[in-house]
């Protein structure tokens, strides 16, 4: 139902820049779910810069017991968001229109209580820095929890580089057409 709603707004509205269903799987929804399946679930997630959904809709489905929160700044896209969660009957989703500064700031944005935090930041869109990921731990993640970044291999090699002094752990994989892709753990103890 996702992928269909999906393929309809993306012709009136720029959702996603793939047009075709190969892709929309592949990138999308694969490139989701396969991180997503070495990671506990927790009981609350929260996916920023969520656009069309991805992490945090396929996250659902593959942990249907976790509350999910998307979090994207873009009107189209939480209005997206918000249609499909109606459309759809999903039970412990809640969208968000706000910039993740903000959410975490105000928690009480997200419509329910957040007092120690997620179990579970995730984000596929989003180029953080150093500062921004020690904030979301910090301020975001509960004890136990983890932020999980997923990103290419130009990307990878400058996290390598560029995030000196926090300690992530990274985990490589493959899509189906042999796309490397890699996801960055970062652990609140």
């Amino acid at each position: 139902m996702h992928a269909g709603l999906l393929m309809y707004w993306n012709r009136k509205v720029n959702l996603t820049g793939m047009a075709s269903w190969d892709e929309i799987l592949l990138r999308h929804y694969m490139d989701s779910l396969v991180p997503l399946s070495m990671l506990p679930p927790g009981k609350l997630l929260l996916d920023i810069g969520s656009g069309a959904g991805f992490p945090g809709i396929p996250a659902k489905a593959l942990y249907p017991e976790t509350h999910v929160v998307l979090c994207d700044m873009k009107r189209k896209k939480t209005s997206f968001l918000k249609t499909f969660i109606a459309y759809s009957g999903l039970r412990n989703v809640s969208v968000v229109q706000a910039s993740w500064e903000s959410l975490l700031a105000n928690p009480e944005s997200s419509g329910i209580f957040v007092s120690e935090g997620y179990d579970l930041i995730i984000s596929r869109a989003l180029k953080l820095t150093t500062r921004d990921i020690s904030l979301i731990l910090d301020r975001g993640i509960r004890d136990r929890g983890a932020l999980v970044l997923w990103t290419g291999p130009k990307a990878l090699k400058e996290a390598r580089g560029n995030l000196k002094g926090i300690n992530f752990e990274v985990r490589e994989y493959d899509l189906l057409e042999g796309l490397p892709r890699a996801v960055l753990i970062f652990r609140k103890m």
